[in-house]
């Protein structure tokens, strides 16, 4: 009992119902991948995550709809680009362009879930589907069945966890002039051209966590927040990577036992649940919840799950380095043109 009081003593119970419904959901997401052998298991345990804990209030028919009609946007946009426009790189670029300034368009006006979203999709399945010995319809499955199983799962942590006390109200966002506007939209447009451009080029197909890691630092939208943004999510991969490394130690040959990989992988994710909740706001704690997702949602008997910690800690720290040196040069790039300008 004192342990239990001590380790809720800094957060209220809302933050604590919330770290529990995201245990809940990354954990019910694992299992199912797990149980029925589903590929790219780590979808069914992040996207849970990004409903309960990336979202401040409670999942509700506009948050389903903006979900779910980014799932079938950047599978569309995903599938047009790689299927029809993979013979014509210039052409596919510009396409992809578009779409990138689609997303973080709806992002800054007021769709914001559907713009981050469907541009983490559009950019992690043209990135994967762009080589050859992925299975495109093993791909697009996992994410329409993991979008679908997130949404069921986040109406049951809600329905199991709901919030115990009133919930204030996010803070409405800072009123932007059109100028800023525009440096935001173009700022994560021709970032993730950038990286587009980078993961196309090079043979990085055991890169996702990195690939996606570097979207998901563009969704501060500033650079000064997304510097913040990348320092506190390198922490937490770290930390998560040093966990999952030190479990693997621990277990040594036994994580081919599923009971054993559960109980670790629920212990794993309730730690950096609980840190995020703590936080408020996505900072270490949640790319840990991620990194322990992507891992495990990864993991067969064979695999080396210190090897492939270490290599995800590498790849991550190198590629968020990079696109802050990018975000550096397009920041002031931008604001060589009086429409772009930040002030």
């Amino acid at each position: 009992m004192y342990i239990k009081h001590l380790w809720k003593a800094s957060i209220d119970e809302n933050a604590w119902q919330q770290a529990k419904r995201m245990t809940l959901g990354a954990t019910l997401g694992w299992c199912i991948a797990s149980m029925f052998d589903l590929p790219y298991g780590a979808f069914y345990g992040v996207y849970p995550l990004v409903l309960l804990g990336f979202i401040p209030t409670r999942t509700n028919a506009k948050i389903t709809i903006e979900f779910l009609a980014s799932t079938v946007f950047g599978l569309m946009a995903s599938g047009f680009l790689v299927a029809k426009l993979s013979p014509h790189p210039i052409i596919m670029l510009l396409c992809f362009t578009f779409f990138s300034w689609l997303c973080f368009k709806c992002m800054v006006q007021g769709l914001f879930i559907f713009g981050a979203s469907s541009v983490c999709i559009l950019t992690s399945i043209v990135h994967l589907a762009s080589y050859d010995a992925t299975s495109w319809n093993s791909l697009f499955y996992a994410q329409i069945t993991a979008s679908i199983i997130s949404v069921i799962v986040s109406y049951l942590a809600f329905l199991l966890f709901p919030d115990k006390g009133k919930k204030l109200p996010p803070p409405s966002p800072p009123h932007l002039t059109r100028i800023q506007l525009n440096h935001r939209v173009w700022l994560g447009t021709i970032c993730c051209c950038m990286q587009f451009i980078v993961f196309q080029s090079l043979s990085l197909s055991d890169s996702f966590g990195a690939q996606i890691a570097t979207i998901l630092v563009l969704m501060s939208l500033r650079r000064d927040m997304i510097w913040i943004s990348a320092q506190k999510r390198l922490l937490g991969v770290f930390t998560s990577c040093c966990f999952v490394m030190l479990i693997q130690l621990i277990v040594n040959n036994l994580s081919h036992i599923w009971l054993i990989t559960l109980i670790f992988y629920i212990i794993g994710m309730l730690i950096f649940c609980t840190e995020h909740a703590r936080e408020g706001i996505p900072g270490k704690g949640f790319p840990g919840t991620t990194t322990i997702a992507i891992l495990y949602g990864s993991l067969t008997p064979m695999n080396n799950q210190i090897g492939e910690s270490m290599y995800r800690a590498i790849s991550i720290t190198l590629a968020v380095c990079l696109m802050l040196l990018c975000v550096n040069m397009t920041h002031y790039f931008l604001n060589q043109f009086k429409s772009t300008r930040w002030v």
